[in-house]
């Protein structure tokens, strides 16, 4: 999954927010449950996050000809729309001493395509009409317990379980 689609264009947790998702491996909040889960062993405060109300604009382009008339076309699709959330927070047990148990439910994939086109034309002197239409929606939302160990001060091991549902 490292560099899926939209890895790099969605973040999780304030940190990631702010530095535009540039915290592979050095997230210090709760959303190092999805970056580095062995990162949750050095999250001094258990916490809850909840990402609030965000927007996003994207556009989609695809351009080309008409193999017919040789007319140029273009379809273009912008759309606003909710980013992606994310819920997570550690558990603050002090019996589990070095260990640390966290959590997160996140909005991994969303997606919204409406696309159509028609054209008309002349082929072997009949009329000939051409209509394609999609109409496609995704939504994916991962769900994760994790677990984090802090062996040293310099070394951590952990484990973010992810079950993703699509629908």
């Amino acid at each position: 999954e490292g560099q899926d689609d939209r890895y790099w264009r969605q973040t999780y947790g304030t940190e990631a927010t702010l530095l535009n998702g540039a915290v592979i491996g050095r997230a210090t909040d709760v959303g190092t449950v999805f970056y580095n889960p062995a990162g949750l062993a050095d999250v001094k405060d258990p916490s809850i996050l909840l990402s609030g109300h965000v927007y996003e604009y994207e556009k989609v382009a695809a351009v080309g000809t008409d193999p017919i008339t040789d007319e140029a076309l273009a379809v273009v699709q912008g759309s606003i729309r909710p980013a992606p959330s994310f819920f997570g927070g550690t558990i603050p047990w002090k019996k589990l001493g070095r260990h640390r148990i966290g959590y997160a439910v996140l909005t991994r994939k969303q997606g919204d395509a409406r696309n159509n086109f028609r054209t008309g034309g002349q082929l072997d002197g009949d009329l000939v009409q051409l209509e394609f239409l999609q109409f496609n929606d995704m939504n994916e939302v991962w769900v994760a317990p994790s677990w984090a160990w802090k062996a040293t001060d310099r070394l951590s091991v952990g484990a973010s379980m992810f079950v993703a549902v699509r629908s």
